[in-house]
């Protein structure tokens, strides 16, 4: 499944976009330049391709995504920081 996603991210990157495999079944997108309500676009439409292409059954699990960006002043390992909590809860 994971070899499945990194294709879908591939397809969907551009150039300046950097994907890293974080986990087992967990990626990390850098899209540097990207709105939040851009991301999120990517977010869906990854989310849309991942089900089309066989998404989750009940023998995969399922796809999540979340948006971390750095709040005014702050870095990007702040957001990082906070969307990992997030995920945590």
């Amino acid at each position: 499944m994971a070899h499945e996603l990194a294709d879908l991210i591939r397809a969907d990157a551009r150039a300046s976009d950097r994907a890293v495999r974080t986990g087992p079944s967990s990626f990390r997108l850098l899209m540097p330049e990207t709105s939040i309500g851009g991301a999120r676009q990517v977010g869906a439409r990854l989310e849309a391709a991942f089900r089309q292409a066989g998404g989750a059954t009940n023998h995969r699990p399922g796809l999540h995504f979340d948006v971390a960006a750095p709040k005014r002043g702050g870095s990007l390992e702040d957001a990082l920081t906070e969307a990992e909590r997030r995920v945590a809860r």
